[in-house]
């Protein structure tokens, strides 16, 4: 039997260089089976979507909450105006725990909210679950590309 070799397609949108540049490296030394696009706010990730670019869906994204021009909040809210874009599974992957910015986020439609974690160790593993659940466990699921099944999952590392 042979397998696909497509990859999985992640989206990843956070404004800090550093964040950015540390999720790059987890994905391309451990998830090889992932192809990452990188976005450093809301406005260029809904560009991407919207005018199709990559002449596909994302399987995931991951969005901060925190950032200039178009922070988490605001793009949650416009994804979740489009019919299609709204299916797309996606983590808010953040550093922030305020509760009011969990329950709004969950309220508009984000599937999990994430703490990213301190250092390197404490987000492979969190881009570990993410991974192993999103795009293997739940993958079918919830992918844009066939029925949307919305699960939540909510997974707290401390």
């Amino acid at each position: 039997m042979l397998e696909s070799l497509t990859k999985f397609l992640i989206y990843v949108v956070d404004d800090d260089e550093d964040d950015r540049y540390l999720l790059q490296s987890i994905f391309a030394d451990y998830f090889d089976d992932c192809e990452l696009r990188l976005f450093e706010n809301g406005s260029t990730l809904l560009t991407q979507l919207t005018h199709r670019l990559d002449n596909q869906l994302p399987d995931l994204i991951l969005l901060d909450m925190d950032m200039p021009i178009l922070n988490g909040v605001d793009t949650l809210r416009l994804l979740a105006q489009d019919t299609v874009l709204r299916r797309i599974p996606t983590v808010i992957l953040t550093s922030s725990e305020a509760g009011r910015h969990i329950d709004l986020c969950y309220q508009l439609g984000a599937n999990s909210y994430v703490n990213k974690g301190a250092n390197y160790v404490q987000m492979l593993r969190t881009v570990g679950y993410l991974r192993n659940y999103w795009l293997e466990t739940a993958h079918g699921l919830t992918s844009p590309r066939g029925q949307s099944k919305r699960r939540y999952f909510s997974y707290g590392l401390n």
